[in-house]
């Protein structure tokens, strides 16, 4: 039987979830809700109070696929998702930033999140 996960969203820009080029994912934020979700699931986000839209309904998307962060970041589906920084907004706030190199470390692409960060 499917589960429902739900979040609030307190920044929505379009990075978690991503919503943009055909697929809603979220491959960033809430390690929890992708750790335990299996296909079929529902994950609900709901404004945040600093969102100007507090406590209402902001998306439902059903989990159909599950990908490791390498999978997604190989995927030709998701090249796409890659942020870049000096793209459209929408660009800017891919959600595809993690892979391993060919040592098998951790690399994070620089993407919106970091650059308001600093």
């Amino acid at each position: 039987m499917a589960k429902m996960s739900s979040y609030t969203i307190s920044r929505d820009y379009g990075f978690a979830p991503n919503p943009f080029w055909g697929y809603c994912t979220l491959a960033t934020c809430k390690p929890k809700i992708r750790g335990f979700s299996v296909i079929g699931d529902y994950v609900v986000g709901f404004g945040g109070k600093d969102t100007g839209k507090h406590n209402k309904l902001i998306f439902v998307m059903r989990v159909e696929e599950i990908l490791s962060f390498d999978e997604y970041w190989f995927d030709e589906r998701f090249i796409i998702k890659k942020p870049n920084i000096y793209g459209s907004l929408k660009v800017q706030y891919g959600d595809n930033i993690y892979h391993k190199d060919e040592n098998g470390t951790w690399n994070q692409l620089i993407g919106h999140h970091m650059v308001l960060c600093q």
